[in-house]
C-alpha cells in the first residue's frame, strides 16, 4: 500500500530580489554620497541619508551595510577607517583604483563598436579619453580590429563651428558643477534666457543634449544643443541658487533621485509641455509586433483584427501627433479628440503645400 501523500507546507512569500540595474544604481548613489563627505561619516550617517535602503532590524541593517561597503571597495573606492569614539569612514582620494573588468569576446566587441561609433563625433569632449580606453580594450581582448567599419547611420551628424567649444564647456560644467548661462530657441522660434545647473549630457539619435535644473522653469528640463543660440559659464541673472551647493562650494548638488537614463530615453511626447493627457494609438501592419518598443511606456493590448492598441500618458500631445503621422497609414491616433484635430490640421497644411498649381 502506497504511503499517504505528504502535506506541503505553505512557505511564506519572499520579496522579489531587486533588479541588477537597480542595485547598481543604488551603489552608485551611495558612492556619490560618500565622495561628497568632507568629514568622516559613521554607519548611522549613511543609514540616515538612505533610510529606504536600510530599513529593517538592526541585524539586517548591519548585514546590508557590510555588503554595500564590500561592493564599494570592489569598485575601487578606498575607505579609510577612523576608530575614535565611534567607528567612522572617509573616502581616501589618494588610494582610489579601478577594478579590472573582464569581458567575454562578444561583450568586448559590443563595447568596441559603441566606442568607435561615439568616437566618430568630431567634437566629442572626451575623445582623447575614449580613444585611450579603446586602445586598452584592444590590448586586453584578442580578435578586435584596429578599426570597425560601420553603416552610414553611425556617421556623425553635421556639427556647427560652435558645437565643439560648447561640448568642452558642458563637460567641464558637469564635472565641476558650474552653472551655465544660455539663450535657447524653442520649437516656436521664441528665444529665452536660461540659467541651468547641468546634471548630465549625451548624444541621442544624432542630437547632443543636456539635462539640468532650469532656474527659469524651476524644474529639471532637457535642452538640445542644436537649439542653443549662445552658451557660457557662470550665472547670468544673479539670482539665488535654488539647488544647494555641495560640500566643496560648487554651484549645486545633483539630486540623489536624478535618473539620467530616464531622461536619455525620453520621447517627444514626454516633454513637459502641458499636464498629463491620456492618448490611445492603434498600430497595424509591420508596426503591430513592435508596438511595445515604439511606445515603451504604454499599456498594449492585442485587438481581434491583429492590430495593437496602446494607451499612454503624454505631456506633449503635439509630439505624439507628429510621430504617429510619421509612422504612416499603419498608425492611427484614436484619442484624445484634440490630437485628432491637430493631425487633421497638419495633414491639411501638407496637402496645401503639395497641391498642384493650376495656371490661370
Amino acid at each position: 500500500m502506497a504511503p499517504p501523500p505528504r502535506k506541503r507546507r505553505n512557505r511564506p512569500a519572499t520579496a522579489p530580489a531587486p533588479r541588477a540595474d537597480e542595485a547598481e544604481r543604488r551603489i552608485i548613489r551611495i558612492i556619490t554620497w560618500m565622495k561628497e563627505q568632507t568629514d568622516p561619516f559613521t554607519r548611522g550617517d549613511l543609514v540616515e541619508a538612505f533610510p529606504r535602503d536600510y530599513a529593517g532590524s538592526a541585524a539586517a541593517v548591519e548585514k546590508k551595510f557590510l555588503r554595500d561597503k564590500a561592493a564599494v571597495e570592489r569598485l575601487g573606492i578606498a575607505l579609510r577607517l577612523d576608530e575614535g569614539e565611534s567607528t567612522s569612514y572617509l573616502v581616501d582620494r589618494t588610494a582610489l583604483h579601478l577594478a579590472s573588468v573582464d569581458f567575454e569576446r562578444g561583450e568586448a566587441a559590443a563595447v568596441w563598436m559603441a566606442g568607435r561609433a561615439a568616437a566618430r563625433a568630431a567634437h566629442h569632449p572626451l575623445a582623447v579619453e575614449l580613444t585611450s580606453a579603446l586602445r586598452k580594450l584592444m590590448v586586453g581582448t584578442g580578435g578586435l580590429p584596429a578599426t570597425v567599419p560601420g553603416p552610414g547611420a553611425l556617421a556623425p551628424p553635421a556639427e556647427s563651428k560652435a558645437l565643439g567649444g560648447w561640448l568642452e564647456l558642458l563637460a567641464d560644467a558637469v564635472q565641476r558643477r558650474r552653472r551655465l548661462h544660455l539663450v535657447y530657441r524653442g520649437r516656436s522660434g521664441a528665444e529665452t534666457v536660461r540659467d541651468v545647473d547641468a546634471f548630465g549630457y549625451g548624444l541621442r539619435d544624432g542630437d547632443w543634449f543636456l539635462v539640468g535644473h532650469c532656474h527659469l522653469r524651476g524644474a529639471p528640463r532637457i535642452f538640445f544643443l542644436r537649439r542653443v543660440v549662445s552658451l557660457q559659464a557662470g550665472r547670468g541673472s544673479g539670482h539665488a541658487c535654488v539647488v544647494p551647493r555641495d560640500a566643496k562650494g560648487n554651484d549645486y548638488l545633483v539630486p540623489r533621485d536624478f535618473d539620467f537614463d530616464a531622461w536619455k530615453t525620453q520621447r517627444a511626447w514626454d516633454y513637459l509641455a502641458h499636464g498629463p493627457v491620456e492618448a490611445v494609438v492603434r498600430l497595424g501592419g509591420t508596426l503591430a509586433p513592435v508596438a511595445r518598443k515604439l511606445l515603451p511606456s504604454a499599456g498594449v493590448i492585442a485587438l481581434p483584427d491583429g492590430r495593437r492598441e496602446a494607451r499612454l500618458l503624454v505631456r506633449n500631445l503635439d509630439g505624439l501627433v507628429r510621430q504617429v503621422l510619421a509612422w504612416g497609414p499603419s498608425a492611427e491616433l484614436v484619442a484624445p479628440p484634440a490630437g485628432r484635430e491637430r493631425a487633421r490640421a497638419i495633414l491639411a497644411l501638407a496637402a496645401a503645400a503639395h497641391a498642384p498649381v493650376v495656371p490661370a
